[in-house]
């Protein structure tokens, strides 16, 4: 499944209110950030080997998006988010840390990537 890129944050908030027993990781990222840009090639990855989890991805530059930076508090990119039942962060990366990222999709998803 390719990863979304949702439009603002409300779309953010009604897809996980819409559909409350999946993941959704959320890649809050910018176009000038080197590592990531080395990243989003391995979540499009691991987008589609995890057709169960719904990848999604924000540019935080982009001034639709200043609500989700703030209620998110995102200091750093990338952050990586995962999200549940609407905005209730259940974890989160900071840094370009695919080991991180797939220890916990894979905690929550009951495998090991």
């Amino acid at each position: 499944m390719p990863i979304a890129k949702p439009a603002n944050y409300k779309e953010i908030v009604e897809y996980c209110r819409q559909h409350p027993q999946q993941l959704v990781v959320l890649d809050c990222k910018a176009s000038w950030c080197g590592p990531c840009k080395a990243l989003h090639p391995k979540l499009v990855e691991l987008a589609q080997k995890l057709p169960n989890v719904r990848f999604m991805e924000v540019d935080v530059e982009d001034p639709d998006h200043e609500d989700t930076v703030n209620a998110f508090q995102i200091a750093a990119m990338p952050t990586i988010l995962y999200l549940v039942g609407g905005n209730q962060v259940m974890d989160r990366t900071v840094g370009a840390n695919l080991t991180d990222i797939k220890t916990k999709v894979g905690r929550v998803v009951g495998m090991t990537l």
